[in-house]
């Protein structure tokens, strides 16, 4: 059931099973889809007919394509033949696919419409994505709708007090994930969203560093100090990451990921001599062990002040086990190991 199901992420199998219980919402998008279907074939949503009251409606359902010609077709459907959504009442049948990212697959659209269902494909009008003008000729091909033609009717659908509000967090969801647009957005938004938080983050961090360093060190801290630099926001999805640290020294890794999930993974890992020969980063493995632990996480931190509070704590137990010891340059440190 949509009551009581929070939701963060989309996909089109999250969309049919939420869809697919409330009758309110699958009557309504059923007449949605045959509003605002094109580029069917002519006459497919006469012969259909205006889409029923009583309306059922399964969701990720395995088809029925025992009329599919094709054998070698029908058994490679059998093993993937599950369509998003199964609108039926006594003799009227549709088809729904819905694609959000993914290319539609012109062999599933026409196992579906040689199975003998109406079939209608929900998703994107990217002008990048090749069309399948073979079925055009098929009676009971339907047809396209987009994502952005039915964005409004979406949110005028009224499931029902108890859901209502469910329905609109799903829509919600979609838009802030730009799955309302025509094309496939290049980034992702929560991964820019993540890396924008952690630029706010860089410099209250590295002040606490140097602040921490000064109160151990001293003015023998200064040097190392002059040298520690943030480096740029950067990352690999889904996390986003920054360093801190110097080019010849120890390095701090802090990194986010799953910021929009409600529950967003915080992680920070001390890296010392970042740079080296691989026998000075034997002598790393041996500072990790007796600093007692190389990285820390939490959950659940979403806002500047909270991850430099944390992040505070982490390095204060970094600076006093005797990370980022300031008296010995890397210079001297490599030669002592060479000798």
């Amino acid at each position: 059931m949509l009551c009581g199901c929070a939701l963060t992420k989309f996909s089109s199998r999250e969309f049919s099973r939420r869809c697919a219980p409330i009758r309110e919402l699958r009557v309504g998008f059923a007449q949605l889809l045959l509003r605002h279907v094109r580029d069917g074939n002519d006459g497919a949503s006469a012969r259909l007919g205006a889409v029923p009251e009583v309306l059922e409606c399964s969701a990720e359902r395995l088809m029925d394509l025992s009329r599919v010609g094709d054998r070698r077709l029908f058994w490679r459907m059998v093993r993937g033949g599950r369509a998003d959504l199964w609108f039926r009442n006594d003799d009227w049948w549709l088809v729904a696919e819905l694609k959000i990212n993914a290319q539609t697959d012109p062999g599933q659209i026409r196992s579906y419409l040689e199975g003998g269902h109406a079939l209608v494909v929900v998703r994107r009008w990217d002008a990048t994505q090749q069309r399948d003008t073979s079925v055009v000729g098929n009676r009971r091909w339907l047809g396209h709708v987009t994502w952005s033609s039915i964005v409004g009717g979406l949110y005028d659908l009224v499931p029902g007090e108890a859901c209502e509000t469910e329905w609109r967090g799903l829509l919600d969801v979609m838009n802030r994930d730009c799955d309302f647009d025509e094309a496939r957005p290049r980034g992702s938004r929560e991964l820019d969203a993540t890396a924008s938080l952690l630029r706010e983050v860089q410099g209250p961090v590295l002040e606490n560093l140097r602040m921490l360093l000064r109160e151990r060190d001293g003015s023998a801290a200064e040097p190392l100090c002059e040298r520690l630099r943030a480096f740029a926001v950067g990352g690999y999805k889904p996390w986003a990451r920054f360093d801190i640290g110097s080019s010849e020294n120890a390095r701090i890794l802090i990194q986010l990921k799953g910021l929009f999930t409600g529950s967003p993974k915080l992680e920070l890992r001390y890296q010392p001599d970042f740079t080296g020969p691989r026998k000075l980063r034997r002598d790393s493995g041996r500072e990790l062990r007796a600093l007692k632990w190389s990285e820390r996480s939490v959950q659940g931190l979403d806002d500047t002040a909270a991850i430099c509070d944390w992040c505070g704590q982490c390095l204060k137990e970094l600076v006093d086990a005797g990370a980022f010891q300031a008296d010995v340059s890397a210079d001297q440190r490599v030669t002592r190991v060479r000798k």
